[in-house]
């Protein structure tokens, strides 16, 4: 009996084949931007290192109808991954430290999606992005101090730039729902 071993390769995902595959792909994609992994990416300089960037395209392609609940879901996972750096640094730190230990994390946090949103979507997608977080993080903080958390983690981004930052700024800030030509200007 001889033993042979088997490589197997991801096969892509053929673009708007499967909203099934599609949105497992994404699933995959949430999870390879969570966890310690990826804050420990970050420090090294690039919070993407774990993406796997053959899956995006067509995932995001075939998943056209679930888009929006990816970015909700995004904004979700990052509070949610920022909750549970909290409990640990109280269950880890002493209390002098639970401040400025919970204020990096959220900064650590916000920048890993960020990089993400910076590097993956188009402003549209950033502005609502923006939005989402503010909506995720309301029974946290008030909209004042999370707009500025989001500003300053922004700014400090790995691949901010001008066009990103006002679309960031724009979603938080709510005013796209009332003058929505800004966002559609903001596409080119």
């Amino acid at each position: 009996m001889t033993n042979t071993t088997q490589t197997t390769t991801a096969t892509p995902i053929p673009p708007a084949d499967s909203i099934g595959a599609s949105v497992r792909a994404l699933n995959i994609i949430l999870e390879q931007i969570s966890g310690a992994k990826v804050i420990a990416a970050l420090r090294d300089g690039n919070a993407c290192s774990g993406v796997d960037t053959s899956l995006w395209s067509p995932a995001w392609e075939g998943a056209r109808n679930f888009r929006d609940q990816f970015i909700l879901t995004l904004a979700r996972n990052t509070r949610n991954e920022w909750r549970s750096d909290c409990a640990q640094i109280v269950a880890s730190q002493p209390k002098s430290n639970h401040e400025s230990h919970i204020a990096r994390a959220l900064d650590e946090r916000l920048q890993v999606c960020l990089e993400f949103a910076f590097r993956f979507f188009i402003p549209r997608q950033i502005c609502f992005l923006g939005d989402a977080l503010m909506l995720a993080f309301e029974s946290e903080m008030s909209p004042a101090e999370m707009a500025k958390e989001l500003a300053g983690s922004g700014a400090r981004t790995r691949g901010a730039h001008e066009t990103s930052l006002s679309a960031l700024v724009l979603g938080a800030s709510g005013m796209h729902r009332y003058q929505p030509e800004r966002v559609l200007a903001s596409v080119h």
